[in-house]
């Protein structure tokens, strides 16, 4: 295979995750369900998956992101929709509240952050996704084990060079976490494997891409990177958001930023998805292009000075990006059509006796509310130290997945 072609202008990045036609080059072979799966052979390998991200049918993407799409649609309130009661932001919001309050009390005076973060957000996406209770505690060993796993596990994916089922590493030799992921909800398995209902489909694009994003933006507005006003205030906004999570508060500026503008810059700095991969096939020829999505977002002149920092300021110059689809040209952190990510928009509510008129963009409401509570549970009572206190906010966190393992709460 050619060497890989980087894209790092918003014009390209769109192309290349279209995968539209390469300029002046002849058309590609792969239709661009193929073009989006092959990259992400590796993912079956190491997971078992069979989801948007690496099937090449096109009625199983559509399922699939139609299935997710109605998860995250999620209620104010806790509603039924015909047999199933459907957990509404509020209920969801008592409930992350208490896995954080239970991962940081007891005797300890230190907590690890990636452990915590990990945990919780797990939780929290078995919760949405399963509607495993995140208050149960019998599976926690279950939960955390496979929290940790699933990093470790993507890691690695990137080493298979083949994904030969001989591979130790082989999802169909990882038995192990067979059992655990039975353990944790015997009803979600039946078979293991490339199969539509292995319920890592579901969690890989959830909870790896969640824990990392609410991180690095708990990081950025708690800790001593930035003055202690930028703190309070940041910390104010998300906490008012988590206290009543609904469109009002998410919108709702103090000096020019919101909630939603706080999760939106973390998103813009440390995009899920640092670069997005395309095959290509033309003539005799097979190569990569890559969507230099981090890239983008660092160097687009139309984010304004200082790209490279984490500024929620930024975006009062800025078009609203629930308002005005130019942004989508240029804000890529949910890749972009045709295939954005559902957890990303807003959909109107058509039943006129809701009390939702608009329900929530999954994605950036649960950033902003998981940071929310941990910055109010941190008050007066825990601070983070460790590598990022000694970091200059002028450059980025960096992005590995095995960064900040010697971050801590500890208890003042």
């Amino acid at each position: 295979m050619a060497n890989p072609s980087l894209g790092i202008r918003s014009e390209e990045c769109l192309e290349i995750i279209a995968t539209e036609n390469c300029k002046g080059e002849k058309v590609n072979k792969l239709n661009r369900f193929e073009s989006r799966a092959r990259p992400n052979a590796r993912l079956i390998s190491a997971f078992g998956i069979n989801n948007s991200f690496t099937t090449t049918d096109q009625s199983r993407a559509s399922s699939f992101r139609g299935q997710i799409a109605g998860i995250v649609t999620i209620p104010f309130q806790t509603t039924e929709k015909g047999e199933k009661l459907v957990l509404g932001w509020i209920d969801l919001v008592e409930k992350a509240r208490g896995v954080i309050q239970r991962e940081l009390n007891g005797a300890k005076q230190s907590h690890s952050l990636v452990d915590v973060l990990q945990m919780t957000t797990m939780k929290m996406s078995l919760q949405v996704l399963f509607g495993i209770d995140a208050e149960d505690l019998d599976r926690d060993r279950d939960i955390r084990a496979l929290a940790s796993w699933v990093n470790e596990q993507w890691i690695r994916s990137k080493y298979f060079e083949d994904g030969s089922i001989e591979d130790p590493w082989h999802f169909s030799n990882q038995h192990d976490i067979h059992d655990l992921l039975r353990h944790i909800s015997p009803v979600l398995l039946s078979d293991l494997g490339d199969n539509p209902d292995n319920p890592l489909n579901r969690i890989l694009p959830g909870y790896e891409t969640l824990w990392r994003i609410v991180l690095r933006c708990l990081v950025e507005v708690a800790s001593n990177r930035h003055s202690i006003e930028d703190r309070r205030l940041w910390q104010t906004i998300l906490q008012r958001f988590a206290e009543n999570p609904s469109i009002v508060p998410l919108d709702k500026k103090d000096q020019g930023i919101s909630a939603g503008i706080i999760a939106s810059e973390a998103l813009r700095l440390y995009p899920p998805y640092r670069h997005i991969y395309r095959t290509y096939e033309v003539g005799t020829q097979q190569f990569e292009r890559i969507a230099g999505v981090e890239e983008c977002h660092r160097s687009d002149p139309r984010w304004g000075p200082d790209p490279t920092k984490f500024l929620p300021s930024r975006w009062a110059s800025l078009p609203d990006l629930t308002e005005t689809q130019a942004m989508n040209d240029y804000f890529l952190a949910f890749g972009a059509a045709p295939f954005q990510c559902p957890a990303a928009t807003r959909i109107p509510n058509t039943d006129k006796s809701s009390l939702d008129k608009t329900y929530l963009p999954f994605s950036i409401s649960m950033i902003a509310l998981l940071v929310g509570l941990f910055t109010k549970e941190m008050s007066n009572k825990w601070k983070l130290t460790g590598s990022a206190e000694l970091e200059s906010a002028s450059e980025p966190l960096t992005a590995s997945r095995r960064d900040y393992k010697d971050l801590i709460f500890e208890k003042i």
